[in-house]
C-alpha cells in the first residue's frame, strides 16, 4: 500500500492588478524540492519549484541553474503519434530562462555555498 502525504498550504498571497488577482501560493508539493510556488495570474498558471543541491565552495562562483519549460497540454494541444516526446526547449524558452538567470543571480548574495536549481512549468 502506497502511503499517500498530504499536500500542505504553507502561506497564499493574493493581491489584485489592474482589477485581476495575481495569487501566489507556497506549499510543499513534492519530497525532493525545497519549495513550490504555484503563481495564477488570471488565466495562467505557472508552477516554480526550487531544489537545494549539495555544499561545496567556490569563489565568485554562482552555482544556479534555471529551467523554463512549456508542455503542449498547455497550449491545448495533444502531439499525435509523430511527437511522442516534447524534445528540447524552443529558442524563445531559452531566453526566458536566460532572462530569469540574470535577474536572479543580482539579488543573491554572493558567498552562497550550494547549488540553486529552478524549474519553471506553464501548466495553463
Amino acid at each position: 500500500m502506497i502511503k499517500q502525504k498530504k499536500i500542505e498550504r504553507i502561506t497564499d498571497f493574493v493581491k489584485e492588478i489592474d482589477g485581476i488577482p495575481l495569487t501566489l501560493s507556497v506549499r510543499k508539493l513534492s519530497t525532493r524540492t525545497g519549495n513550490s510556488v504555484m503563481v495564477q495570474y488570471g488565466d495562467t498558471v505557472v508552477l516554480t519549484d526550487v531544489v537545494v543541491g549539495e555544499k561545496f565552495f567556490f569563489p565568485n562562483f554562482l552555482p544556479l541553474k534555471v529551467l523554463f519549460l512549456e508542455r503542449y497540454y498547455a497550449l491545448n494541444r495533444i502531439p499525435g503519434s509523430f511527437f511522442r516526446r516534447e524534445g528540447r526547449p524552443s529558442d524563445y524558452l531559452n531566453l526566458v530562462a536566460r532572462f530569469l538567470d540574470r535577474s536572479l543571480r543580482s539579488q543573491i548574495v554572493s558567498p552562497l555555498d550550494i547549488s540553486l536549481e529552478l524549474q519553471c512549468m506553464i501548466l495553463a
